[in-house]
């Protein structure tokens, strides 16, 4: 508490100045969007950047490891799409395309700004924009894999794909076990630089899918039991079709 000297007020005023202007200083703190406070550089540049150095290799067209950065928005990101962008530039991929790679702080301060939106990547992320469901989710066990399904209701036409980062497969390529619920593994060659796999499911999980053997010592396993009801019943309509009778 403040005490006022009854010889008068004039240092006890200025602290009491000093006080307020604080509390004036942190109400004003409290109310910038984390949005901004939060970016370690401006949305605009990092979306300049991503499109810049990295959608020259992942673009609509090619769309390497099953994803493209053509229309990345920083703004609105899908978690799980910017943890691979982030495993892919840890991993070297500035400069792949010949463009001479940022300055170190601009490449730190991009890191670290798409570091703040990859924190939920291990979560469902789904959208649902009639008549196509898409969702996605990030496991790691020493490469990075990144589980994406899609599905068109109206076409009843869906895949579910997997790809990792920032690992290649060894030698010239290797076999990736599919297992759904703990039933006969589904097995898949895969190319040595592939780094994706279309996975032939002609169900969902009802528990789990998990996906080993592609790398010595890594199993990964992706938690089907927390999707949404809202989205696997969106899903179902292409990977649990409907018994047709006669």
């Amino acid at each position: 508490m403040l005490k006022f000297a009854e010889t008068g007020p004039p240092r006890d005023w200025e602290n009491l100045q000093m006080i307020i202007r604080l509390t004036l200083s942190i109400v004003c703190a409290m109310a910038i969007p984390a949005s901004w406070a939060g970016d370690a550089m401006p949305v605009a540049q990092q979306n300049l950047l991503v499109r810049k150095y990295c959608a020259a290799c992942h673009d609509d067209v090619k769309m390497v490891a099953f994803f493209s950065l053509q229309h990345y928005d920083a703004a609105n990101p899908d978690p799980g799409l910017t943890a691979m962008l982030l495993s892919k530039m840890k991993d070297g991929a500035f400069g792949a395309a010949g463009i001479p790679v940022p300055d170190k702080p601009t490449k730190d301060a991009l890191l670290s700004a798409l570091s703040e939106k990859a924190v939920v990547a291990g979560n469902w992320y789904t959208t649902i924009q009639s008549p196509v469901t898409t969702a996605g989710i990030v496991r790691e066990s020493g490469a990075l894999y990144r589980l994406t399904l899609s599905c068109n209701a109206d076409t009843h036409q869906g895949e579910m794909r997997v790809a990792w980062s920032p690992k290649d497969v060894p030698g010239t390529g290797g076999t990736l076990a599919a297992v759904i619920d703990g039933e006969a593994p589904l097995k898949y060659e895969v190319a040595n630089g592939e780094g994706r796999a279309i996975l032939r499911a002609t169900r969902l999980p009802d528990h789990n899918l998990t996906v080993s053997d592609l790398f010595p010592g890594e199993t990964v396993t992706f938690p089907f039991a927390e999707l949404t009801s809202n989205a696997r019943q969106s899903l179902s309509a292409c990977f649990n079709p409907p018994l047709t009778t006669p």
